[in-house]
């Protein structure tokens, strides 16, 4: 009798059981508030997502668990690499592998940090609750965190965003008022109202204290860097300034150093390098010309000169076998010495020939002077 009752008390303990583990089904109704509220839907879907892209890991996690399980299992639970021993320690750890399920267990502790080596009691009374609870640490600890840093990280991110658009409206909003306080100080300052302004008329400009605290009050310049502003913004040295190098080297100026400003100034720069390259190649080239001018002549001349040097070397190649055989021809200095004497001789006797025919006539002349 005694036993029976037993009996029937433990079916109604079963039986209440049952109902309230049914009561508690009724927690599921939360989760209509997930359809409800539209952050909570896109966070579980969010949640999803996550899990979807983490099954395969999950997968793969679960394969390396299982083989590394039977490995364990076969090494240290059945003792083939620890003898039996009776240190109660040794003991536990041989428990902790006596199955591929517990070793699989053991093993995922050390994943998860042995944050549920704490019930593992509770899972010796109830085993059925351990796969439920590794199940609820994966999606807790894993796929909500990682849900949880991927909200925040595009929150930062959206917010990041937002700060940065509304910099760019303040920032357009300051530069559409700086264009118009530039507008109006480039009208002021053109007294004579022909569009530009010259170097007399911006200095006027700067003697008005209205506008220099008009300009120093938008912008970012000091009263000095006005004063050497018409020699930054005149770029071609004309002594006058347009509406157009007016606003723009206000602005160049006014902007602070980014790296937007400097690939602008390193595209100017390249093409006023181009346009300084072009302009002193034509300079050059015009210069060379110039000199092949004036050169031309002379070298013309000098290539006549050439020519008749040539010519004149052709001929002397010419007369000089000539010459040296008339050279070879010429008695030599003994000769000439003997033939000077010989003339001499000859122009002595004719001398004393020609001195005796004289004195002849003389005779006879005064011969025939007493006859008559």
């Amino acid at each position: 009798m005694q036993h029976d009752a037993s009996q029937r008390k433990q079916g109604m303990a079963s039986v209440f059981m049952v109902f309230r583990m049914a009561r508690l089904l009724r927690i599921v109704r939360l989760f209509r508030l997930v359809k409800i509220v539209r952050p909570l839907y896109e966070l579980a879907q969010s949640i999803m997502e996550a899990l979807q892209g983490m099954f395969w890991v999950l997968v793969f996690m679960i394969l390396t668990l299982y083989s590394v399980a039977i490995l364990c299992t076969r090494l240290i639970g059945h003792g083939t690499v620890i003898a039996d021993d009776d240190d109660p320690e040794m003991k536990e750890i041989k428990e902790m592998f006596s199955s591929v399920s517990t070793s699989m267990f053991t093993l995922f502790g050390t994943v998860s940090s042995w944050s549920l080596m704490k019930f593992v009691p509770l899972f010796e009374e109830m085993p059925f609750l351990q796969p439920l609870f590794v199940v609820f640490y994966i999606y807790s600890a894993w796929a909500l965190l990682a849900v949880m840093t991927g909200v925040v990280s595009e929150n930062m991110i959206a917010i990041r965003d937002q700060m940065q658009k509304e910099d760019e409206q303040r920032e357009e909003k300051r530069k559409s008022m700086i264009t118009k306080v530039l507008m109006e100080l480039f009208r002021e300052a053109d007294v004579d109202n022909n569009g530009i302004v010259s170097r007399q008329e911006f200095e006027g400009m700067l003697k008005s204290p209205e506008l220099v605290k008009k300009i120093t009050k938008n912008t970012r310049m000091k009263v000095q860097d006005l004063i050497d502003l018409f020699d930054w913004i005149d770029h071609d040295k004309g002594g006058t300034i347009t509406i157009d190098e007016f606003m723009n080297g206000f602005r160049w100026i006014n902007e602070p150093l980014r790296a937007k400003s400097l690939v602008k100034l390193q595209e100017r720069l390249a093409g006023d390098l181009k346009v300084l390259e072009s302009t002193v190649s034509s300079i050059i080239q015009k210069r060379v010309d110039e000199v092949q001018r004036t050169v031309a002549v002379p070298l013309r001349k000098v290539h006549a000169i050439a020519e008749q040097m040539q010519s004149l070397d052709v001929q002397l190649g010419k007369i000089r076998p000539v010459i040296h055989e008339r050279l070879s021809a010429l008695p030599s200095e003994v000769e000439l010495k003997e033939m000077e004497e010989r003339l001499s001789k000859r122009l002595k006797l004719t001398l004393d020939h020609l001195a005796a025919i004289e004195a002849k006539a003389r005779v006879n002349t005064r011969q025939k002077g007493p006859k008559s």
